[in-house]
This record gives structure tokens, sequence and C-alpha cells, in this order.
């Protein structure tokens, strides 16, 4: 169910396209057009009186206005207006007055929209079917216990959707976090990997309760788990995981609204 409609203004082609993939991917946007100019944009939106959701603008172009300028009235067509640039911080300080929803650094990936939309509190719907993520296919058949992972090309790794409900636990490992599920003869394998921060995705299902944040690196699937205390979490098969001080205080707050 795709919740938020979305245009898209970038001069180059490839950036339209990988802009639109990972709207696409998170099943949480109705693209309803790309455009190359703002000029061109803002003519559909001026003639057919839209109001939209997002809008995602790059900020320079070739030719004609750059965002910048066209940010006014664009701004006045949508809820949400979120910049796109490979240069960041220096436009974040040169344009500090212009105050845009977000930001998003090229080239913008899956993990980008997932923060982006946990930064402005939004999150997709909590019907079960839609209680999936697409994280990047594991790059080898990979279990909790083996050794030395081989570094792969995000960019050329395939998608792969994975059931909220099939996650035992979320595992943060150098910079992605690693989505571990049930796997042969009692073992976890490695369903998928996601590039964004862990407190991110617990914020982005914080309301569905599913997971137990036990300390900075895991969390923990509450259906998965045998034993539960404010010290230690006992899950799938009698594994152990401490819950570090800072966390207790969050593991209670889980166990009284469980009521465990």
């Amino acid at each position: 169910m795709n919740l938020y409609t979305a245009l898209i203004i970038d001069d180059e082609k490839n950036v339209r396209l990988d802009v639109a993939d990972a709207l696409d991917i998170s099943e949480l946007f109705t693209i309803v057009d790309a455009y190359g100019s703002v000029e061109t944009a803002l003519e559909y939106l001026r003639t057919e009186d839209k109001v939209l959701d997002f809008i995602f603008c790059d900020i320079q172009f070739g030719k004609g206005m750059s965002g910048i300028e066209g940010a006014e009235e664009l701004r006045r067509h949508c809820r949400f207006f979120i910049f796109f640039t490979d240069h960041f911080d220096d436009y974040l300080r040169e344009n500090a007055l212009l105050k845009p929803d977000d930001y998003l650094s090229k080239p913008v990936q899956l993990e980008d929209i997932q923060q982006m939309m946990a930064r402005l509190g939004l999150r997709q719907s909590l019907e079960l079917e839609e209680r999936r993520i697409y994280a990047l296919q594991p790059p080898q058949e990979e279990v909790e216990t083996s050794g030395r992972k081989r570094k792969t090309n995000r960019r050329i790794r395939a998608r792969v959707p994975i059931l909220l409900n099939d996650v035992i636990k979320v595992e943060r490992e150098e910079k992605y976090l690693h989505i571990y599920g049930e796997g042969p003869q009692q073992t976890l394998v490695l369903l998928g990997q996601l590039r964004i921060a862990l407190k991110d995705f617990y914020s982005q299902f914080q309301k569905l309760d599913i997971f137990i944040p036990v300390n900075s690196s895991v969390l923990i699937n509450g259906a998965y788990a045998t034993s539960i205390s404010i010290y230690s979490v006992t899950y799938y098969h009698n594994r152990m995981v401490e819950v570090t001080a800072g966390y207790r205080r969050k593991v209670r707050a889980y166990l009284e609204r469980n009521k465990i």
C-alpha cells in the first residue's frame, strides 16, 4: 500500500532513476512524475494545481533555475520538500535559511529513504501484509558463526523482501545491520543487510513493539524470546544476550507494556 505521492526533479536521468528505484522499493510512495528541470516541474504543478506529499529536488542544474531559486514556489505544492545533493555539507552551511524539510545525499539508497522517514516521524501502515523490509541480499550463504565476511559492492546486490515476523535478531556489524532469521538445525541465517543506523531501524518499527533493544548493537524479536529480564534476554534455542545498563529501562518498559 503506497501512502505518499512524490515528484522527482533532477537534470540527470540516472539520478532520477536511482531515486525512483529507492522510493519504489520502499513501497511507501506513488511516483507521480519525474522532471529534468525546475521549470517543467512547476509548469505541471501550476497547470494541475497539484499539492503532493513529497517533492524531491536537486540543488544544482546545468540549465535554467536552480533548486534554490525554485524552492519557495515548489514548497507551495507539497507537504514535505526534500533536497538531494552530492554537496550536502556545503549547501547546508550556505543556505541555512532555506530550511527544506530534509536533505538526502547522492546516490540515494533505500536506507536513506528509511532514515528520512524516521527523521520526519513518518512510518508505513501497520497492516500485517506490509510488515516487511527490503534488505540487501547476503553476499553469500552465512550463519551467525561464520568467519570473516566477504566484501561486496552494495550497488550491484539485489534486494530481498523479509517479513518482520521472520526476523529473530538485528545486529550491527561495522557499517551494516545484519538481519538474522531461522536456519537449519537451530542455526541463525543471515537473511539480508541494511545500511542504516540501529536506532533508526528501531524507531521506524517502534510502534509495532516487535523488537527488544538490549544494547547499542542488538535488537531481539520478542516473539523468539523465551526469557526476558532487565539483565539478559534468552532467545531461540537458549542463546543469551546481556542487557547493558543503559538499556534496562527500555527492557523494563517492554515487560510492563506486554505484561510479562
